[in-house]
């Protein structure tokens, strides 16, 4: 299993269960919710999504597959105002040092930039009647 898709099936567990620990809103009052993803104009071919409420609500996420990710409304997100952090790493064939000193790892670069990740300005307003939120990011 590449280390890659160990990576953003961690992270996608890692926020269901932030999601599961922190629930309080009913399953009537989440929203289904669906969009694209594209990095300079073409699709995002692998990638995580994940919606960090602003004021209330819990976070969730999802994985991005040929551009597109859908969250169901038994997962999805409430009613509100969301950062949006997007990630797609992959191995740049390269290997480093691991932290404990005891091998190597492979390095990994994430190809979306942290001003859409970590460092997001992004931000997403669900209303009652969920829809589609696309993004359009730029490298430059």
């Amino acid at each position: 299993m590449s280390k890659s898709l160990l990576f953003f099936g961690g992270l996608f567990l890692l926020v269901a269960a932030f999601s599961a620990g922190c629930s309080t809103a009913p399953p009537s009052d989440r929203l289904e919710i669906e969009g694209s993803v594209t990095l300079d104009g073409a699709p995002l071919q692998t990638g995580a999504i994940t919606f960090i409420p602003l004021y209330q609500g819990q976070a969730v996420g999802t994985t991005i597959d040929a551009g597109k990710y859908k969250i169901d409304s038994q997962e999805g997100p409430i009613p509100g105002e969301y950062k949006v952090e997007i990630d797609s790493t992959h191995p740049t064939g390269k290997t480093t040092q691991d932290s404990l000193g005891n091998g190597t790892d492979e390095e990994y670069v994430n190809l979306v930039p942290a001003k859409y990740n970590r460092k997001s300005t992004l931000t997403v307003l669900f209303q009652r009647d969920g829809g589609d939120s696309n993004f359009a990011l730029s490298s430059k």
